[in-house]
């Protein structure tokens, strides 16, 4: 999925991402940034940066490491349809590409979320900035997918 080319920032994007979420620090705390990729067949892949971290290759680089070699879940086909369902009822690909919060909403610090989701010949790419539409409820409901599908700690 070809997404965020001209934006200046290399967010990894895989070529079989039918869902990618880039969590990126608003503030300059790069530590904070993290991604994942569900992939057609459901394997969801994860990314965080570890020490050390080049500053200098900020904002265009914001991850210094590639996706973990092994999915942290599988996502089940009818629960991954369910949740792009869900995107597509909540207007998610009529949004515009770069969304802020309301005008009389004020957010301080919190974290950009890059999506891209692929769903039946359609694409969106998204900057979601902290307290714009759909940043919360997004993060929540992926977080339900996803939390639902790992391993039990040990």
């Amino acid at each position: 999925m070809e997404c965020f080319a001209g934006s200046g920032v290399n967010l990894g994007v895989p070529a079989d991402s039918v869902f990618y979420l880039a969590e990126i620090a608003d503030e300059p705390e790069s530590m904070a940034n993290r991604r994942w990729s569900i992939g057609s067949d459901g394997a969801v892949l994860f990314g965080e940066n570890a020490e050390p971290f080049d500053f200098t290759s900020l904002p265009g680089t914001p991850f210094n490491r590639p996706f973990h070699a092994k999915p942290i879940a599988t996502i089940p086909p009818g629960e991954m349809d369910a949740f792009l369902g869900w995107l597509d009822s909540q207007g998610f690909f009529e949004l515009p590409a770069d969304s802020f919060p309301p005008p009389d909403v004020t957010v301080h610090g919190g974290v950009v979320q890059w999506v891209a989701v692929h769903r039946n010949g359609r694409t969106a790419c998204l900057r979601l900035h902290p307290g714009a539409p759909m940043a919360d409820v997004l993060g929540r409901q992926f977080d339900r997918l996803v939390d639902a599908h790992l391993p039990p700690a040990q």
